[in-house]
């Protein structure tokens, strides 16, 4: 599995538990997981 699917995946699930919880934390985390998965598309590896 790409390391980007993984990285969309972690950001689908703080999605939902923000919609869940209704905390903006969650909602911030998603956002940066959300960049780290446009990284992994763009080729930067998890160790830079």
């Amino acid at each position: 599995m790409a390391d980007s699917t993984l990285w969309w995946l972690m950001t689908g699930a703080a999605v939902v538990l923000e919609l869940l919880t209704g905390t903006f934390y969650l909602l911030m985390l998603a956002i940066g997981l959300a960049a780290g998965a446009v990284a992994a598309h763009l080729g930067l590896d998890l160790t830079g």
